[in-house]
């Protein structure tokens, strides 16, 4: 072989005569080697069959390359005995593949390395060293040592200095072919330096690609050669394909190697020229010319393998990715866009493929470029309305139109109007989940396949992120992609079914989001899904996907990429839909017939309801689970809630298997919380869930048909748990308040403090703080005023803001928005400045942005436990409301349970711990409690007919001691004077208050004479005398306590209201009156 790399062969240095028994699934790859003369380095090998002899330098080397790249079996009992016994030698096994890194302090192979790279016979010898040493090239640290070895002059023919020179000899060679008057053809490469080149090639990728970010900078500081081979048409197609490759290594080193890659391409690679598309009459050139089309068209296709199409398409991505200037959207790029839309993507399956690897390859490289167009340019109002304009003109189908649109617009109302780009990607899709998993396991191309399908299913979400904002200016002769996807029944039923394919999880979450998408806006999904026979394996499909991320073992960080969050959301969403809906069906109600009065059996059918229930019923793996918990409380309370969907799931959970409602009140209600510092999303969910559950609890105290046996021991058994115990109440007598007997709740009230308290004392802690703290370099710059412009912009990062909204719904900095808006602020605000700036100056800039990005995440953090603090407190309000004014009589000795909650939460709201919105919600059930006592005194005493109400029941009816009644008004009064407040709050103070007073009036009408009442009570007690002169002296007493402690304690609120606005004192005004009025009667000797 006579070329560049052609050279004398070498005698082995391992003859040794020993059998090795090669695998068999490395002959084939070995009997090239033999046939291109492997023998002639070193002695043969004897092989179990057929006789195949190689060099044992080559098989040594391809056997290292194939077991670090897991195509060999993990056994090592076949592999050869001189590999086995030759000593320093030692190969890499399945513990490199686990730990790459053992790789390079293995000295023994390192060895090893150095003495096959001294002498390489030929061509297989070298190839297969080089592929050794791309393999080895697989980590950073292996990177650097393979860069070592071939710059240094370890190895006398192998070297980067090799490489360099061949490239330059050739590029020589076919200047001076070009230029010679002969008019000769060029001479072709070698087709054994061509391989040589590609091996050489590929360890120079994989050491560019793994190499450390700092030293690749200064590996290869001229690139140029990689360039000059592209134009010339006799150079092989995989040649270009690996030149390419190589120069994509090098674009994300730095933004000035990316320029000095596209002025390299614009010189010597094939130019890209917009012709018609390939099936289009007319319009021809008049003279051919040799550019990528032409390549594409007439080499390529003739051999029909695409490598230098496909590295071309991938290196243009690679460029256009790293392009921050995006202001002309696009409009650079529409010469490629066109190429790969019309001549590559476009005839792409009816194109001839040698192998189906490059197939995909090449539909890969395309999709990727359509999403690049999709995701970085945005669109203006006047690039639609022009858009429409010219869509209205025949003559938009002219060739000039082609180069004057958008990408972005062409990419979308092709989609919006079912042509050619749509057609192709949506029959990439209908390939279907099961030929895909088929694939998968089976055909070498099935990574390949799966990666098309993922782009496509990419690709589609982002058109329906945008056609609705598109076809508005664009009717009839686009529509929105749903519509266009309904004119097929089976594109729907391809989208959705990828829901199935559990080898990728990011294709499930695309499914899961289209699905989300067409329910929001078919109103006839279900109808549809159920006429294509699809319904009953979506259910146990989204069954299936649901159960297997409750058995996950690792915690999923963000929870937009939760297959199991967004299966909750989308059954959270769509219960407020047109029924039957998504939800009907995926939980398995009834959406053949009618919805409310479904029977529902989890038992006898797997849905996602049982798995819900199940997973619930146990509360397993709350640290990676606690997402899906907590969202599957909000479900079943919002399903209680929907009039369709609440009596078949309140019969389904309140019935004795479930036990829903008072199982979780003992397991998660009362837990301790878990801490902030350990684990605060932990802690943050679990406030979320027990506000569901709490909120779930109180609908059901609120709704229930207490009638019926099932929700009467329900709600008794909530109640028991809640408030320590609960009476059965005769419903014979509907309105009865005679207690029949008394419900154990396993714990007696004077041993256990009350359930409801409990939950009160987990809410009160300290709100986490959420205020900014500006770094000193802000401060010394004066930044931090453009920073809070920034931070009070509300708008979301969509819309130029830096905020997004969780799937709670709180609204939280968008970490990566608030980024480059910190950077963009500092790079405009004074770039001199900034330039003029030492190493350690602009090192405590970057320390400072990183220190607000720091406060930005913890800000998200405490925000999240704020609001599930006050998503439990507004759940406790709820059940504590619910149960006082509906269920007061199913509660054992209510009325002291009042009094202990009134003192509860006028406490609470009196904490400097509390926060304003917390106030609100602890004053409203405080005046709910206040309210409740006050009925108790004052509505029908002693029974409720009123016929059997007697003068002596009226006055001797409870109420509280005069103390407690201080107690009540001091803390009331602390309550009122907090720091922070509002109107709305002392509004609901004021009017607890006033309560307040009316509950400690006297009971007795005050223009009725003492006479009287003397000759009623001695006509009623008998011999038992009341002392009436003792009851008036104890109310006078408390008026005159009360009138003290308001006077004493809220001056201060007086002072503010005379000082300010005289609104807020007209209910304190009112209440002063009352006390006033009150010491006046006594002090003249009026009864009161």
């Amino acid at each position: 072989m006579v070329g560049v790399f052609a050279t004398s062969p070498l005698i082995c240095k391992l003859a040794i005569h020993l059998p090795v028994f090669v695998p068999s699934d490395l002959l084939m790859d070995l009997q090239w080697r033999a046939y291109l003369g492997a023998t002639a380095y070193g002695k043969p090998l004897k092989v179990d069959s057929p006789m195949l002899a190689v060099s044992r330098l080559s098989v040594t080397c391809v056997l290292v390359e194939r077991i670090s790249l897991k195509q060999l079996p993990m056994r090592v009992s076949h592999l050869p005995s001189l590999l086995r016994r030759c000593n320093p030698i030692l190969f890499p096994t399945s513990q490199f593949q686990r730990q790459p890194e053992l790789v390079l302090g293995n000295e023994d192979l390192w060895s090893f390395v150095n003495f096959a790279g001294e002498d390489l016979a030929n061509i297989p010898t070298l190839v297969a060293f080089l592929g050794m040493l791309k393999t080895l090239a697989a980590t950073e640290e292996g990177a650097s040592k393979v860069f070592e070895l071939l710059q240094g002059k370890m190895f006398r023919r192998v070297g980067w200095g090799t490489l360099f020179d061949c490239l330059s000899i050739y590029d020589e060679r076919f200047r001076q072919s070009m230029h010679s008057s002969s008019g000769s053809p060029l001479p072709d490469i070698q087709e054994g330096d061509a391989q040589a080149l590609v091996a050489y090639l590929n360890v120079l990728q994989k050491v560019v690609e793994n190499g450390d970010s700092t030293e690749r900078t200064k590996w290869f500081p001229d690139i140029e050669p990689f360039f000059k081979l592209l134009s010339y048409e006799n150079v092989p197609p995989y040649l270009k394909g690996a030149l390419r490759n190589v120069i994509s290594s090098f674009v994300g080193i730095s933004p000035l190697l990316k320029d000095t890659i596209w002025s390299y391409l614009e010189k010597y690679d094939l130019p890209v020229v917009v012709g018609p598309p390939p099936k289009t009459s007319g319009l021809l050139f008049q003279s051919q010319i040799y550019d990528m089309r032409f390549e594409l068209n007439e080499v390529e296709a003739r051999r029909e393998r695409y490598p230098s199409t496909i590295s071309f398409i991938n290196l243009l991505n690679s460029l256009i990715s790293q392009e921050r200037d995006v202001s002309d959207r696009g409009q650079r790029f529409v010469g490629i866009f066109r190429f790969v839309y019309d001549h590559v993507f476009s005839p792409f399956p009816q194109r001839a493929y040698a192998d189906p690897k490059e197939k995909w390859q090449l539909v890969i490289s395309c999709l990727q470029h359509f999403h690049l167009v999709l995701s970085m340019y945005d669109l203006r109002d006047e690039d639609i309305n022009n858009a429409a304009d010219m869509s209205l003109q025949l003559s938009c189908l002219l060739n000039s139109t082609h180069e004057v649109q958008l990408p972005v617009l062409e990419l979308l109302k092709d989609f919006l109007g079912g042509k050619v780009v749509f057609r192709n990607v949506m029959g990439i899709i209908l390939i279907g989940v099961n030929s895909l998993i088929n694939a998968r396991i089976s055909q070498a191309y099935g990574n390949l396949l799966e990666k098309a399908i993922q782009l496509s299913l990419e690709i589609i979400v982002l058109v329906f992120e945008r056609d609705l904002f598109l076809v508005e200016c664009w009717r009839p002769l686009y529509q929105p992609l749903d519509i266009v996807l309904s004119q097929d029944h089976n594109y729907i039923v391809s989208l959705l079914e990828f829901v199935r394919y559990d080898f990728l999880p990011e294709i499930q979450l695309l499914s899961i989001k289209i699905a989300s998408i067409l329910s929001s806006r078919m109103a006839g999904l279900v109808q549809f899904l159920l006429k294509t026979n699809a319904a009953k394996y979506l259910i146990e499909d989204y069954a299936a996907c649901l159960e297997a991320r409750f058995d996950e073992s690792v915690v999923v960080e963000n929870t937009k990429d939760d297959p199991g969050v967004l299966i909750m959301q989308l059954l959270i969403d769509n219960i407020r839909k047109p029924a039957p809906n998504l939800t009907h069906l995926l939980l398995k109600f009834d959406v053949n017939g009618s919805v409310e009065k479904t029977l529902l059996q989890p038992k006898y059918h797997f849905s996602c309801l049982k798995v819900i229930l199940d997973n619930l019923e146990k509360l397993l793996k709350p640290e990676i689970n606690a997402p899906l918990h907590e969202f599957g409380f909000q479900l079943f309370y919002e399903l209680c809630l929907d009039p369709l969907t609440s009596g078949p799931i309140v019969d389904l959970l309140s019935n004795k298997k479930y036990q829903f409602f008072s199982k979780h009140l003992e397991s998660i209600g009362v837990a301790p919380l878990p801490k902030r510092t350990s684990n605060q999303s932990l802690r943050i969910s679990t406030l979320h869930q027990r506000g569901w559950l709490l909120k779930l609890l109180a609908l059901e105290l609120h709704s229930a048909d207490m009638a019926e046996s099932s929700h009467r021991e329900t709600c008794m058994a909530i109640i028991s748990q809640t408030f320590g115990q609960c009476a059965d109440v005769d419903y014979s007598e509907p309105y009865s308040s005679q207690t029949i007997e008394t419900h154990a709740s396993g714990f007696s009230p004077e041993t256990k403090k009350m359930t409801a308290l409990e939950f009160l004392e987990i809410i009160q802690f300290k709100p986490p703080d959420i205020a900014l703290r500006y770094p000193q370099f802000f401060l010394d710059m004066k930044y931090h005023t453009q920073v809070e412009d920034i931070l009070s912009n509300p708008s979301t990062s969509e819309m130029g803001g830096v905020y997004y909204y969780s799937e709670r719904g709180d609204r939280l900095i968008d970490l990566d928005a608030f980024h480059d808006r910190l950077w963009q602020m500092l790079k405009v605000s004074a770039p001199q400045a900034i330039s003029h700036l030492n190493e350690a100056e602009k090192g405590g800039m970057r320390e400072a942005t990183q220190q607000l990005l720091r406060w930005a995440w913890k800000h998200n953090k405490n925000l999240e436990e704020q609001a599930a603090q006050l998503h439990m407190l507004t759940g406790w309000s709820h059940i504590i409301e619910v149960s006082i004014s509906r269920k007061m009589l199913f509660i054992k000795d209510h009325y002291q349970v009042l009094i202990e909650l009134l003192d509860a939460s006028l406490s609470a709201s009196a904490s400097p711990d509390c926060s304003l919105k917390m106030a609100m919600i602890l004053s409203h059930v405080a005046l709910t409690c206040m309210a409740k006592l006050r009925d108790e005194r004052f509505l029908c005493p002693g029974d409720s007919d009123s016929d059997g109400v007697t003068c002596l029941d009226i006055v001797s009816v409870k109420q509280l001691p005069n103390g407690a009644c201080h107690s009540i008004l001091f803390k009331l009064m602390m309550a009122i004077l907090r720091n922070e407040s509002s109107e709305a709050l002392r509004r609901r103070q004021y009017a607890l208050l006033l309560i307040y007073f009316q509950y400690c009036r006297s009971i007795l009408d005050p223009e009725i004479p003492a006479s009287v009442l003397d000759f009623l009570l001695r006509e009623e007690q008998g011999e038992d005398e009341l002392n009436l002169q003792k009851i008036d002296k104890e109310q006078t007493d408390l008026a005159r306590a009360n009138f003290a402690i308001l006077k004493d304690e809220a001056q201060a609120v007086i002072d503010v209201g005379w000082n300010g606005n005289r609104r807020k004192m007209g209910v304190l005004d009112l209440c002063t009156s009352q006390s006033l009025k009150i010491r006046e009667r006594h002090d003249s000797g009026v009864p009161s």
